[in-house]
């Protein structure tokens, strides 16, 4: 509302502004290294629900083709590379 009659809003001093500045840049290392250990958690989880499925079908000419469905758990990594 002050600017609506003219006067301007109080003005951060720099100090503050400088010790703010170094309050952030401090702490984005650690916001760094937090993301990069979720990162780490959630592929590791990943990896571990994750199942990987081939279907080959085996086709002879007259005759119905034939499926066979393969399953790969994490224990047979790499699967299906």
């Amino acid at each position: 509302m002050d600017l609506e009659h003219g006067k301007k809003p109080p003005a951060i001093a720099a100090a503050e502004l400088s010790s703010l500045k170094d309050k952030l840049v401090g702490l984005r290392p650690v916001l760094l290294r937090a993301a990069a250990v979720l990162a780490t958690a959630v592929a590791a989880v990943v990896m571990g629900l994750n199942r990987q499925s081939y279907t080959a079908v085996v086709a002879i000419v007259g005759t119905r083709p034939l499926t066979q469905t393969f399953t790969a758990k994490f224990s047979d990594t790499p699967a299906f590379v």
